[in-house]
C-alpha cells in the first residue's frame, strides 16, 4: 500500500476512525472492512462487527462503483448510543432502494444495507457530494 495514501487512523470517542480510499484500489476495501472490525472491537462493541463490516462494504462499494471522486472518506463514530458510519463520494445522486428481478446481479446492496442497519440515509455535502451514512444501536458503556 502506498504509505502517502495510507488511512488515517484517530482514536479519540467522538472520531474514532477515519480512513480515506483512493479511487480505483478496491483492495483498500478489504482494509475498511478490517478497520471497522478492529475500532469495534477496540470499543467493545464486537458483536456489531459483522453487520458493520457488510454496510461497509456496500457503501464503500457502492461510493467506488457510482461516486465521480478520488477518494472515499470513511468515517465510523460513536454518536450517543449508536456507531455511525458513514462514506462520501462526489456523485449528488442520491442512493434508493430499487426493485431487482431474479436474474439480477447486482442491485442489492442497498437492500442489505436497510435490512441490516437501524436506520440509514443520505445528506448533501458542502461543495458537492453526498455522504450515506447507516445507524447501528449499540451498548457503548464499554467505549473507550
Amino acid at each position: 500500500m502506498d504509505h502517502a495514501h495510507q488511512p488515517v487512523l484517530q482514536t479519540s470517542r467522538h472520531v474514532n476512525k477515519v480512513m480515506a480510499i483512493r479511487i480505483g484500489d478496491a483492495s483498500l476495501v478489504a482494509y475498511v472492512r478490517h478497520a471497522v472490525r478492529e475500532a469495534l472491537r477496540a470499543w467493545d462493541l464486537s458483536e456489531l462487527a459483522d453487520t458493520v463490516v457488510l454496510v461497509a462494504s456496500e457503501l464503500v462499494g457502492n461510493a467506488l462503483r457510482h461516486g465521480k471522486t478520488t477518494e472515499i472518506p470513511v468515517r465510523l463514530t460513536i454518536d450517543g448510543s449508536n456507531v455511525v458510519l458513514e462514506v462520501a463520494d462526489d456523485s449528488d445522486v442520491e442512493p434508493s432502494v430499487e426493485a431487482t428481478g431474479a436474474e439480477d446481479e447486482d442491485g442489492r446492496g442497498l437492500l442489505l444495507v436497510a435490512a441490516l442497519a437501524d436506520a440509514w440515509g443520505s445528506e448533501p455535502r458542502d461543495g458537492g457530494g453526498k455522504s450515506v451514512w447507516a445507524r447501528f444501536a449499540a451498548d457503548v458503556g464499554g467505549a473507550a
